[in-house]
């Protein structure tokens, strides 16, 4: 599965660029799970993504390829299940493309705000 999820600025009401999801089932049932800016003012990192349940519910975080950190959390509602993966589909559309409830947070990195940002699949 591959998706582009295309990131906003609320605050600002600016494009960041696309995050491009993606998650793979192997045959001998190993699971592959990336992310990666492409385009706009998203940047030129990447990474994994994986799976977490917080006090707030089921997140995905994101781990850097550069600095081998977590640098962002994003958050669904979708995901409030409790179910770990959440049920598919993972990232569908939540209403309007630029006021969603569907969000990403960063937490390490440069030159990013470190303000919630919303995303929907482009």
């Amino acid at each position: 599965m591959f998706v582009f999820l295309r990131v906003w600025d609320e605050f600002v009401q600016k494009d960041m660029g696309m995050l491009e999801m993606s998650h793979n089932v192997w045959p001998r049932g190993e699971v592959s799970a990336g992310w990666e800016w492409v385009g706009g003012a998203g940047g030129r990192d990447g990474g994994t993504w994986k799976w977490i349940n917080t006090s707030e519910g089921v997140k995905a975080e994101l781990t850097s390829n550069i600095i081998k950190d977590v640098v962002a959390v994003m958050s669904s509602p979708k995901w409030n299940s409790g179910l770990i993966p959440p049920p598919q589909p993972w990232f569908a559309k939540d209403g309007d493309a630029l006021f969603s409830h569907n969000r990403v947070r960063y937490l390490k990195q440069l030159g990013r705000p470190n303000n919630f940002l919303c995303w929907n699949p482009r």
